[in-house]
């Protein structure tokens, strides 16, 4: 079983270090059950589900766990970007900075009003990581397909080389 770190914890491994109550892993959407049944294995009780989603409250005070189901292209793609680091004495693989700015984007386009100051710091932070800059093809390939053009500017504006 493969899965791929992302969400706070990830970058967290980029950018400052920020507060995170959960634990985020993409996952192929064919290896759901694989992966809720090593989970209900340690003791975690699934709490929610939707047809890409599944959270897992741990069995004492802890990091509930998400696992967000992808097509086995999006997949792999991330797993091939990823790189493999250590935490709490655990083997991960994390998600490129790029593919985090994606996932980010398409949060603040479809999320809450709320995230947004934190979501584009973290944004900018790792930009700066993949050599990004708010000019870049790349950067604004990634907002056409992921953002809004309005977030493609408010990006722009709170940028600082």
């Amino acid at each position: 079983m493969k899965a791929v770190l992302v969400g706070g914890a990830a970058v967290n491994q980029y950018a400052p270090t920020r507060l995170t109550f959960d634990v985020d892993m993409v996952i192929e959407e064919g290896d759901e059950v694989a992966f809720s049944d090593a989970l209900r294995q340690q003791g975690f009780e699934r709490i929610h589900r939707t047809e890409n989603f599944v959270r897992f409250k741990p069995p004492a005070p802890g990091f509930i766990v998400d696992l967000l189901f992808l097509d086995s292209r999006t997949f792999h793609a991330m797993w091939e970007m990823g790189r493999d680091i250590t935490l709490a004495g655990r083997s991960f693989r994390i998600a490129a900075p790029e593919h985090l700015i994606c996932m980010k984007l398409h949060a603040l386009k479809f999320g809450r009003e709320s995230r947004m100051d934190r979501d584009v710091a973290d944004i900018l932070h790792m930009m700066k990581q993949c050599g990004w800059t708010p000019d870049t093809d790349e950067f604004s390939a990634a907002c056409s397909q992921y953002g809004t053009p309005d977030l493609r500017d408010l990006i722009r504006r709170r940028w600082t080389s």
